[in-house]
């Protein structure tokens, strides 16, 4: 019966019966990798900075600026002793940004 069907149809129309069910298989296959991909989100890096008193007693954090390193002496004098201030430590926090929203 296949074989009487296909001799029925002619090579133009199978041609485009098979470019159709390629479209349709491969926009199944685009939509599965879709799904399966989780939302994208984005890394943001913020650099922090711990500035101590000498005396330490009294810490601060602060944004990261150009020029600045762990044992650097500022040119600033402590609020509560006036003794000289360095920094201590510097890191990065984290911190995630949801770039997409996409429901499932």
């Amino acid at each position: 019966m296949i074989s009487n069907l296909a001799l029925a149809i002619s090579p133009e129309t199978q041609s485009l019966i098979t470019l159709v069910m390629m479209a349709l298989i491969l926009t199944l296959f685009y939509y599965a990798i879709l799904k399966s991909i989780p939302p994208s989100t984005q890394e943001v890096l913020t650099t922090k900075v711990i500035v101590r008193c000498i005396n330490e007693d009294h810490e601060e954090q602060r944004t990261f600026q150009k020029g600045m390193y762990i044992g650097k002496i500022l040119d600033e004098k402590c609020p509560k002793c006036s003794s000289s201030l360095y920094i201590h430590r510097i890191y990065a926090e984290n911190m995630f940004e949801e770039k997409t929203t996409r429901k499932p």
